[in-house]
């Protein structure tokens, strides 16, 4: 994943509001050359992270709200590189309690260089899972994205509750799903 959330991002960028506009984010975050993306001296989490706050700030969006588009945006790529995953589960709830399995065995494998969120997610009912989530990149409006975005992929709608969030001092995020 590591050069492509990139890609994935600037494609997201491109398409919902012009090559124009990633080059104006590219330059407003001193990004402006994109091998620098790239390169084997750039930290990725903190490239990102000035995309991220450079693109707020173009594109006049709070931060969570533009992650929660992205989201939205990156779920048919995942789709695209887990197949099985999505074919193989009946519902949205059962595709989320893959979650920790698919980052573990799947990605993890596949990329073994790749820093990856830790997720765990437990049933609570049978419309409801609760899952927990701790990434030093505090992307969990990402995730909220990813995870409405599948809903809507099974023809399902999701209420999605952020009990605990890293953003407010929180060690993980708490998010409740619940199938509506």
């Amino acid at each position: 994943m590591k050069g492509k959330i990139f890609n994935i991002y600037e494609a997201f960028i491109c398409e919902a509001y012009s090559e124009q506009a990633w080059d104006i984010i590219l330059e407003a975050s001193n990004k402006v050359h994109q091998i620098d993306l790239i390169s084997p001296k750039s930290d990725l989490d903190s490239d990102f992270k000035a995309i991220i706050v450079a693109t707020s700030r173009v594109l006049e969006m709070a931060i969570p709200d533009l992650l929660g588009l992205f989201g939205l945006y990156a779920f048919p790529y995942f789709k695209k590189y887990l197949p099985s995953y999505f074919d193989e589960s009946k519902d949205v709830l059962e595709m989320i309690l893959k979650i920790p399995e698919v980052l573990v065995v799947d990605i993890k494998k596949a990329l073994p260089e790749v820093y990856l969120p830790e997720v765990s997610v437990e049933r609570v009912n049978e419309k409801e899972v609760e899952l927990k989530y701790h990434s030093r990149r505090k992307m969990c409006e990402f995730l909220e994205g990813l995870i409405l975005a599948c809903a809507n992929s099974y023809g399902e709608e999701v209420r999605i509750t952020h009990h605990r969030c890293m953003h407010y001092g929180h060690d993980f995020c708490s998010i409740a799903i619940c199938k509506v």
